[in-house]
């Protein structure tokens, strides 16, 4: 078991799991930003390192990955509540979140960094990549993009959904 993991070891990982799949750091790390973005299939993702200073003084550090998808619509709102936590309960370890203040809607996955090695990394960036590529198909065919408005005062309103 992998107890004294550090924020550089995680970054090794990161490295590491990214080199894997054909990506270099170059290609997907964001200095000003420290995160990492990439694709999977039409899911953006985000990665990156936070710390949490607890009540005792001990620093936690946790890797997270967030992943938009979607605009939480106008339209429908209690069905769209509803479809994300039937979908929250469904996608084993992967969240849906929202920021404060925001409409928009993120799967989400963290986790306290210690006593993870390679495999519980790489299984929970993989395993984030699919859901959030899953979830962005789901969610876009359960909630299309809003009809765009009226061009003149006389148009008819779109149709509801």
């Amino acid at each position: 078991m992998a107890e004294n993991i550090t924020p550089e070891i995680v970054h090794q990982y990161i490295q590491q799991y990214f080199l894997g799949i054909g990506l270099t750091k170059d290609q997907v790390y964001d200095a000003q930003a420290e995160a990492y973005y990439w694709m999977r299939g039409s899911a953006r993702l985000e990665m990156f390192m936070t710390k949490f200073v607890t009540g005792s003084g001990f620093t936690r550090h946790y890797l997270r990955i967030f992943s938009p998808l979607l605009q939480l619509p106008s339209y429908n709102r209690e069905q769209a509540y509803r479809y994300l936590l039937e979908l929250s309960h469904g996608s084993l370890c992967v969240k849906m979140t929202m920021r404060e203040g925001s409409d928009f809607v993120f799967a989400a996955f963290e986790r306290d960094i210690v006593g993870m090695d390679y495999i519980e990394f790489f299984n929970m960036v993989s395993d984030m990549e699919w859901w959030a590529d899953e979830l962005d198909d789901r969610l876009q065919k359960m909630f299309p993009a809003e009809p765009t408005a009226p061009t003149t005062p006389n148009a008819a309103p779109p149709p509801p959904q």
